[in-house]
């Protein structure tokens, strides 16, 4: 005779990254936001059992793999006051939006390079992040719903950002053979800023997130969520607060590629549409109109519109070409001082950087991507 309890019938993600993903918000500024629940579960780091989600699924110092061990931080396993990632908060939403059973596969490691998740490893017999997350989802049946992955600021090099979409592309293709899935959901995060950064790196951050930005034209069945007006919890994490936003537009982008292809009940994450001369929309005929897609309601702003710049070169920024942003339906119009017969041959970018800022949203608060710098022309052919 055999005694099965707590049978749950529902849907699993696996959960990859750095330490984003990993978690680094505050408990203490984080602990009101969530609270654990029955029907949501991690498999443990363990790999012993299925545990309630916390707020801190991924306790990397207990895992049996020695490639883990080697990695896990002293900060991590023994400052345990930081901890938060955006885990728990997604499988509590995709709950809310689906009405059934969650489950999810931590796997992320701070710090965690593509290279670490490189799928060749399982050809050369070695041990890696790819190798251990392919084993922890094939002790868990081998079937998931679906992957949502925050990593990318150990991307941001030269080097590496040149190999970015090759690696990404190889990555997901590995994990949807590893699923016997190949149109497995993929949910990325766009990257957000280093606060700390040299301004030297600051094209490398921006190039990065243009990469991820654009990564859906060479992966199907892949969408992005921004970060572009959230706050940290230090110079390059995200706090509690900004973990839980982000989580829900990452279920709303998730539910639509699993269940709502046609978008009765949710909408992709934002897009950049294009751009063109607007001489009528603010009385002045310089002024350029940037439009986005995929938006609930119109966009918005707290406060003044912040965050656009244009450039005669594609590495920096000026942010004194752009006097006032004005924001109506799905469009920011962009009021300039440049000759009409120069703004083509301008670099536009939103979030250049990792020293500015931006506070543009739609009307569900979900922001607009970072974007560029990308030459005016080439967005008015779009």
């Amino acid at each position: 005779e055999i005694t099965l309890t707590e049978i749950y019938v529902g849907d699993v993600w696996l959960l990859g990254g750095q330490s984003n993903m990993d978690g680094v918000a505050y408990i203490a500024d984080s602990a009101r936001l969530f609270t654990p629940k029955p029907y949501l579960r991690s498999f443990s780091l363990s790999e012993t059992e299925w545990e309630p989600v916390t707020l801190d699924p991924h306790r990397n110092h207990l895992s049996p793999h020695p490639y883990m061990n080697a990695y896990v931080t002293p900060m991590k396993t023994l400052f345990r006051t930081r901890c938060v990632g955006p885990g728990c908060f997604f499988a509590e939403e995709m709950y809310r939006r689906s009405a059934v059973p969650q489950g999810v596969i931590p796997c992320a490691l701070g710090g965690s390079s593509l290279a670490q998740w490189n799928p060749d490893a399982v050809l050369r017999g070695e041990e890696n992040l790819y190798t251990i997350a392919v084993d922890r989802l094939r002790l868990c049946g081998g079937r998931i719903k679906g992957i949502f992955w925050y990593q990318g600021c150990a991307e941001t090099g030269p080097d590496a950002s040149a190999i970015f979409v090759d690696n990404m592309k190889r990555m997901v293709a590995a994990f949807r053979d590893a699923a016997e899935n190949p149109a497995l959901p993929f949910v990325q995060v766009q990257i957000y800023r280093y606060f700390c950064a040299s301004p030297a790196d600051d094209y490398n951050w921006s190039h990065l997130r243009e990469l991820q930005r654009t990564l859906a034209d060479h992966i199907p069945y892949l969408d992005t969520v921004h970060t572009s007006c959230y706050t940290m919890a230090d110079g390059i994490h995200l706090d509690g607060k900004s973990q839980k936003k982000l989580a829900i537009q990452a279920a709303e982008s998730m539910y639509h590629l699993c269940f709502d292809p046609l978008g009765h009940y949710s909408r992709p994450a934002p897009v950049l549409l294009s751009a063109s001369h607007s001489p009528t929309a603010c009385h002045d005929s310089n002024t350029l109109a940037v439009r986005f897609g995929n938006l609930h309601g119109t966009l918005r702003s707290e406060g003044a519109p912040i965050g656009f710049a244009l450039s005669s070169r594609p590495d920096s920024i000026d942010l004194r070409h752009i006097f006032r942003i004005d924001l109506m339906e799905d469009t920011a119009y962009l009021r300039h001082e440049i000759p009409e017969a120069e703004i083509e041959d301008m670099y536009l970018s939103y979030l250049f950087g990792n020293g500015t800022c931006g506070n543009i949203t739609d009307g569900e608060g979900r922001p607009i991507p970072a974007f560029g710098p990308i030459r005016v022309s080439k967005l008015m052919t779009e």
